[in-house]
């Protein structure tokens, strides 16, 4: 069955700028990844072009339209520029069978995933990108602009709970090992669970990774693992908790009240590390 395509409005570019500042934050917030299409075409073609556009994106691209000279913005959420490279060559193809030239027609692909790209270095980069393609008389009518690919370093905080000072070192040099390339740890010991609770290191809004024993003085695990799950944004912790006791039944309670892992004392160095890496894995690749 041949591919079907539906027409679709295309925005003024006033509205750009609030879209983007909304996909900006999503990535902020979740981490993901979006990328632009800057477009030129020569005035006296503007109309079929439009025409053309409209009938090529799909439903999760968002077009925007300006003047001259870069006319045209694609926003393609929750793409790559992979996905962006593939999707121009095909509106460029398509354009070129209905019997039109790709004389001085020129795009550049920027994928976003620095949730700190200012909207008008974006822009700059991407005009600037189109411009040069179309004053190089290149072959290839579109370039990958990657100044915005580079992810800023994600902080996440960690609390380890456990009074044997040779039981956190060991947890320590285990997490600088398990961390991924863009993500940063702070780590912070406590040998106590009422002065963790005391504290005011658990109440920042990072991602908060938090080992605790399940035996401590004052305040234990559990009373711990109470405190952080009854709070509002108890979803930033992830709470692994360290025990020497085999009960089904505890454990069942831990796992039912919110612990995300077990470590069972004595503990494989190994299984420790797997644990953090597929929870930072799930969190931030």
């Amino acid at each position: 069955m041949p591919e079907q395509y539906i027409n679709r409005s295309i925005l003024d570019g006033e509205l750009f700028e609030t879209l983007y500042a909304l996909q900006l934050s999503s990535n902020r917030r979740f981490h993901t990844t979006f990328t632009l299409v800057f477009i030129s075409v020569p005035i006296n073609c503007s109309d079929k072009w439009e025409k053309h556009l409209q009938s090529r994106i799909r439903d999760t691209d968002i077009a925007f339209r300006f003047s001259a000279p870069n006319p045209y913005q694609i926003l393609l959420t929750n793409a790559y520029k992979s996905e962006a490279e593939i999707f121009v060559k095909r509106i460029f193809e398509s354009f070129q069978e209905k019997g039109h030239h790709l004389k001085d027609v020129g795009a550049s692909i920027l994928e976003i995933a620095n949730g700190q790209a200012a909207i008008e270095e974006v822009i700059h980069s991407g005009r600037e990108a189109v411009s040069a393609v179309l004053s190089s008389g290149s072959a290839l009518p579109y370039v990958i602009v990657d100044t915005f690919e580079q992810r800023e370093k994600i902080i996440i905080r960690v609390s380890i709970l456990e009074e044997d000072p040779l039981v956190t070192q060991i947890l320590s040099n285990l997490l600088e090992r398990a961390v991924l390339e863009d993500v940063e740890i702070d780590v912070k010991i406590f040998y106590d669970g009422f002065d963790f609770l005391e504290s005011d290191w658990y109440q920042s809004a990072h991602t908060h990774l938090v080992i605790v024993n399940d035996v401590l003085p004052r305040k234990n695990g559990i009373d711990v693992l109470h405190a952080l799950r009854g709070m509002p944004n108890e979803r930033k912790f992830h709470i692994f908790m360290m025990t020497r006791r085999t009960s089904e039944e505890e454990m069942i309670y831990a796992y039912e009240h919110g612990i995300d892992e077990y470590i069972v004392k004595p503990f494989n160095p190994k299984l420790f590390e797997a644990q953090v890496k597929k929870l930072l894995g799930r969190l931030y690749s």
